[in-house]
C-alpha cells in the first residue's frame, strides 16, 4: 500500500482558464479539489528580479485524484502551460497498515468475550466494572477504524498540489542603473537637492552683483551718522 503525492508548477497564459481546465480534467477522471485560491498581483509589486510592469495573479489548488489515474491527470494537468517545477513522493505504508488492522482484530476479539462475560454477570457491580471494560475497548476499536479508513483513502486517492502563475513583465535594470523602485525612491530626493543648487547659484550672483554697491552703501551710512550727530550737538 503506497501513499502518492505531487507538486506541480506551471506558467500559464490565464490562472483563471487553467485553473477551470484543471477542475473539469479532475472531475473527468473521478478526483475532486480540496483546497484552491486565486491571488491578484497588482503592477508595481517588486518581486525577486525586478518591477512588475502589468497586473498578475496565481493560485494553489490541491486535487485528490484516483491513485490509478494518477499518471493520466500528471500528463494533462502539465500539457496547460509551460513546467516550472515537478516533485513527486510515494510513502509505503503496508507494514503500518497490516499493524492497524491486527489490533483492531484484536479488540474485536477482547469486545466479544467481554460481551459473554457481561450475559453472565450477577451483580450491579459486575455488570458496571465489565461494561467500563467494553466502553474502552469500543473506543479504541473506533479510533483504529478510523486510522484504517484514512490510509486506505490516502492510498486510493493521491494528493496532487498544483501552482499556477502568470507571465510577469518585469522591468530588470541594467548593471550600474537604478531600477524603477530605486528611481521613484530617488527622484523627489533629486529635485530637492536640483531646486537647492538653483536656490544657491542665485544667492551668489545676487552677492556678486552687488559688490560695487558696497561702498557707495557704506559712505552713505557714515554721512547719515554724522548728520545725526550734527543735529543733536545743534
Amino acid at each position: 500500500m503506497v501513499i502518492s503525492t505531487s507538486s506541480i508548477g506551471l506558467n500559464v497564459t490565464s490562472v483563471s482558464q487553467a485553473s477551470a481546465e484543471i477542475r473539469r480534467i479532475v472531475d473527468s477522471l473521478g478526483g475532486f479539489v480540496t483546497d484552491s485560491y486565486i491571488e491578484p498581483i497588482p503592477r508595481g509589486k517588486f518581486v525577486e528580479s525586478g518591477m512588475l510592469l502589468e497586473p498578475s495573479s496565481r493560485a494553489s489548488l490541491t486535487l485528490r485524484i484516483p491513485a490509478e489515474r494518477l499518471d493520466r491527470a500528471t500528463f494533462q494537468i502539465m500539457s496547460l502551460g509551460k513546467l516550472i517545477s515537478f516533485s513527486t513522493n510515494s510513502r509505503d505504508v503496508t507494514e503500518q497498515y497490516i499493524d492497524v488492522s491486527a489490533r483492531l482484530e484484536n479488540f474485536n476479539s477482547v469486545l466479544e468475550q467481554y460481551k459473554q462475560i457481561l450475559i453472565t454477570a450477577k451483580t450491579t457491580q459486575e455488570i458496571l466494572a465489565v461494561q467500563q471494560r467494553i466502553d474502552q475497548v469500543q473506543e479504541q476499536i473506533e479510533v483504529l477504524t478510523a486510522q484504517m479508513k484514512r490510509l486506505e483513502s490516502q492510498v486510493s486517492m493521491a494528493t496532487v498540489t498544483v501552482s499556477l502563475i502568470e507571465p510577469q513583465i518585469i522591468e530588470r535594470p541594467k548593471n550600474g542603473e537604478p531600477s524603477l523602485l530605486e528611481r521613484l525612491l530617488l527622484e523627489p530626493l533629486l529635485v530637492a537637492l536640483s531646486v537647492a543648487e538653483i536656490l544657491a547659484r542665485g544667492l551668489l550672483i545676487l552677492i556678486v552683483g552687488l559688490l560695487p554697491v558696497y561702498p557707495l552703501a557704506g559712505l552713505g551710512y557714515v554721512a547719515y551718522r554724522r548728520l545725526g550727530r550734527q543735529k543733536r550737538d545743534n
